[in-house]
């Protein structure tokens, strides 16, 4: 997966939408089918790389194809999985505001990328992001009440 970072990264211009979207499509299906219970997980390397490429290509398409907006959503249907899911989600979150940010040398288009990712996405994502925090918080409050943790609550409030 790294060589293929490399490769989108490299010859970006030479790829098709649709061969953008279908690269974009496979990492996502990877995750997915290989972070469910029944099937042997990927190494973490394997994972990050196949984060990093699905970052990359949204980070590079986002102002030429709509289509990419849907990784937001597409990472929180991961959201609703298994703790590995969960974990895979917040990586993605983190590693696509990474990858959105970081524009050295800056251009006009990576401006224009990240303002558009700004007003299209970070909102959502913290919002998802609060959630499952906040979900978390509560799993743990169930299984072990206790005096100190109480106020904690009203922190995320």
């Amino acid at each position: 997966a790294s060589a293929l970072v490399s490769l989108v990264s490299n010859s970006w211009q030479r790829l098709t939408f649709e061969q953008r979207y279908e690269l974009r499509t496979f990492a996502l299906d990877v995750l997915a089918s290989r972070s469910e219970t029944d099937v042997a997980p990927l190494p973490p390397y394997v994972v990050d790389s196949l984060i990093s490429l699905l970052c990359r290509i949204t980070k590079l398409a986002w102002c030429e194809d709509y289509r990419h907006h849907s990784t937001v959503d597409d990472a929180t249907r991961f959201l609703t999985g298994n703790p590995l899911q969960r974990h895979i989600a917040l990586r993605i979150f983190s590693q696509l505001i990474d990858d959105m940010q970081r524009h050295f040398p800056a251009t006009s288009n990576d401006r224009l990328t990240w303002i558009l990712f700004r007003d299209i996405a970070l909102h959502d994502i913290f919002k998802r992001t609060l959630a499952l925090l906040r979900s978390a918080q509560s799993a743990v409050c169930a299984a072990a009440p206790s005096p100190g943790f109480s106020g904690a609550s009203s922190a995320l409030d």
